[in-house]
């Protein structure tokens, strides 16, 4: 029976011995640090002022109307803190598990430091044990139940108490039943408190001179931006910032009081707005920027230091550097006057010349008849809605102008013409677009005539310049090939045997009929400006243009175009389509000072949308040079959008580009390259292209005239 009981005894040690405590969260400090590796929290507890009695959380002392030391999360004796863990492995039911205050376990349990007890159930996911600042406080050292210094500490002569470096919080359970006191038994946290003397002149200042004692000393604002102030040129006393004493906490960070004032000495005050900025690695402060604050209104900014507690002091306050001011104002860019969409969303002002055009189409078309009166009266009851919508994003507002364009000028024309005509005209350009065919071949018939235009002419110059180039360079074509590995095979269509063992076959001829083309080039920025004037004086305004704000423009275009061909004989013609964007980076400027650019950064976009036509003078498979000419119509799209908001304002408007260039066939250059992208990828030609290309677009506000040399890759399939 007795070896019965002492096995039982074993079994049940065997599995309580690999049980543990992980403490999982702490809460009720000033400040609760988790530990960059994970391996813990640290809790810090700050004292400068007093909380109101009985308050179970913490407290802001920072409502005096001097400069003092002061907490904005103050802790007080009946301040709760809660320590949450979890056990691993298995250990009896009913076992209970203790919260300990002490320089280390031995000594929290033998002088019975306990805060707190629970009692560990199997199962349960997670434990709590709770205490108050004030029993951590008389368990701690330094201090009494009231967290007030005792003994030699209650002297502050240097402005600082605090609890002994090696206090900390205990959770124990004793899962071997032998009293054991071993690292399996418990896990701790590191406990602070740190109490600043708000009657310690030295506390609540500190004079900046050529030398800098403690912590960060000055600093400055840089220039003033949205509703906004960036602070600036920080002077601290060492790379790792000095304390009052060895044994405070470390420095957290920098605190800055700040108001709308236009007095600057003296009228800053610790019970003032503050923000509290932390320190980076490196001791730097990680936000720089005070947001919130009115345009044009004067704020003046104070700064202070912030330990790990919390605790606010050594104020900036000394020499010539009271406190500094500044001034936030708006700050604009480039499209900030035009893009206000008020009567319609696509075109602006109520003024515009697209939103008059509809106006007049409305009264002398729409409401003379029974279907158009109705048309109008169902868009006044839903269009408010939709033109809301549509406000509301930036992106939908350029896609609906680009809708309503087409209708724009169907509009107009029904003015000037007659809406019959513009009706008739609209069906014959769709019955063109199907038979565009039908009219190139009339187009070529026109050649032949004995009066050619001078369009004829010239296409027909660079038609004979290609003609003479092929024939005289023997630039007229490869024969289509295709490759396989079949070693001893031989077939109809066999040309030849390359080096690798490759047989080559010739084969049907091509019938491409799509091809995308990738171009880079270095384009002319956008001429456009805007008058900036001063927000209280509009009789002194700026104009600042595109290379004022963004002199840093590369100028780089990037472009893509999709091309389709659906006249395959006599060359190639088929419509495209693409776009091109060039980006640009930049600052906006003041409206208090339209001359001082601002912090706040810009970034634009220019993106030409091109639809038009091209023709190729291609007449051969493997044709190694091509010459081809486009044009179209194309839509210009300016947006810019500041880095701080989520909004972008953008114009557009309509205008024309021609193209012309030469396009080397590299499928042709090396035929068997050509071969294993048509059998591999199903790309028929690889082009080299080189291109001139002239942009216009004008409107009343922009201008953009632009020829410019580009080269790319393109292929065909």
């Amino acid at each position: 029976m007795n070896y019965l009981l002492f096995f039982i005894a074993t079994l049940i040690f065997s599995y309580s011995a690999n049980a543990g405590i992980t403490i999982t969260e702490v809460s009720g400090g000033s400040y609760v640090e988790k530990k960059t590796d994970n391996s813990g929290f640290v809790i810090y507890g700050g004292l400068a002022g007093q909380c109101n009695s009985g308050t179970l959380g913490t407290c802001d002392t920072c409502t005096s109307n001097s400069v003092v030391a002061c907490n904005k999360k103050n802790i007080s004796p009946t301040t709760t803190i809660s320590v949450t863990f979890t056990v691993s492995g298995t250990f009896n039911n009913g076992l209970t598990a203790y919260l300990y205050a002490g320089a280390d376990i031995s000594s929290a349990i033998g002088n019975n430091n306990q805060l707190d007890s629970v009692t560990l159930q199997n199962g349960t996911a997670q434990f709590t044990l709770t205490t108050t600042w004030g029993q951590v406080c008389f368990y701690g050292g330094n201090f009494d139940s009231s967290c007030n210094p005792t003994g030699s500490a209650s002297s502050t002569t240097t402005g600082t108490v605090n609890f002994p470096q090696a206090t900390k919080l205990f959770v124990y359970a004793d899962f071997t039943n032998n009293d054991s006191t071993d690292a399996s038994q418990y896990s701790s946290v590191p406990i602070y408190v740190n109490y600043v003397d708000r009657t310690v002149t030295a506390m609540n200042q500190q004079t900046f001179s050529t030398s800098c004692s403690y912590g960060m000393c000055s600093f400055g604002l840089d220039t003033p931006g949205d509703e906004k102030l960036y602070l600036t040129n920080f002077v601290r006393s060492s790379s790792t910032p000095n304390k009052v004493n060895s044994g405070d906490p470390d420095w957290y960070g920098v605190a800055f009081f700040y108001k709308q004032t236009t007095t600057v000495s003296g009228s800053i005050t610790n019970s003032d707005a503050v923000k509290i900025s932390q320190y980076n690695s490196s001791y730097e402060s990680t936000d720089n920027v005070i947001t919130g604050l009115q345009n044009y209104q004067q704020y003046c900014v104070l700064m202070a230091n912030v330990n790990k507690a919390q605790n606010i002091y050594l104020f900036d306050v000394g020499g010539s550097n009271l406190v500094s001011c500044g001034t936030p104002s708006e700050v604009l860019g480039l499209l900030d006057d035009k893009h206000c969409f008020i009567s319609t969303v696509a075109f602006g002002s109520e003024m515009a010349q697209e939103v008059q055009t509809f106006r007049k189409f409305r009264d002398s078309f729409l409401l003379k008849n029974f279907w158009g009166a109705n048309f109008v009266k169902w868009y006044y009851t839903y269009g408010p809605i939709g033109a809301q919508l549509v406000s509301k994003s930036g992106v939908l507002k350029f896609v609906v102008k680009i809708m309503l364009y087409p209708l724009y000028w169907f509009a107009m024309m029904s003015l000037k013409f007659g809406l019959l005509w513009s009706l008739l005209f609209t069906i014959l350009f769709f019955v063109s677009l199907i038979r565009l065919k039908k009219i190139f071949s009339i187009f070529f018939e026109l050649r032949r005539t004995k009066r050619p235009s001078h369009l004829h002419i010239w296409i027909l110059l660079i038609l004979g310049l290609s003609f003479v180039a092929n024939k005289t360079y023997g630039l007229d074509g490869f024969t289509r090939t295709r490759k396989e590995q079949k070693p001893g095979a031989t077939a109809d269509g066999l040309i030849r045997i390359d080096k690798n063992g490759n047989y080559i076959y010739k084969q049907a001829p091509q019938r491409v009929s799509q091809s995308s083309h990738m171009k880079v080039g270095y384009v002319s920025n956008p001429d456009i400006s805007a008058d900036i004037c001063q927000y209280n004086n509009l009789n002194n305004c700026q104009t600042v243009s595109y290379d004022d704000i963004y002199q840093d423009a590369t100028g780089v275009g990037l472009e893509y175009l999709y091309e389709y061909f659906f006249v395959k004989t006599k060359g190639k013609l088929g419509g495209q389509i693409g776009l091109s964007v060039q980006y640009a980076s930049g600052h906006g400027r003041l409206a208090s000072n339209p001359s001082v650019q601002s912090v706040e950064k810009f970034s634009f976009m220019t993106v030409p949308l091109y639809g038009g036509l091209v023709y190729r003078f291609e007449y051969k498979d493997r044709q190694m040079f091509v010459p081809y000419v486009s044009g179209g119509g194309t839509y210009l799209v300016l947006a810019e959008k500041r880095e701080d908001k989520s909004d972008v304002n953008a114009i557009g408007a309509p205008g024309f580009y021609v193209a012309g260039g030469i396009m080397l066939n590299l499928s042709a250059v090396d035929r068997d390259m050509g071969a294993d992208f048509e059998t591999e990828y199903n790309i028929q030609n690889l082009w080299l292209t080189g291109e001139f290309k002239f942009v216009s677009v004008s409107s009343e506000a922009f201008l953009l005239e632009n020829g410019f040399a580009q080269v790319g890759l393109g292929f065909d399939f």
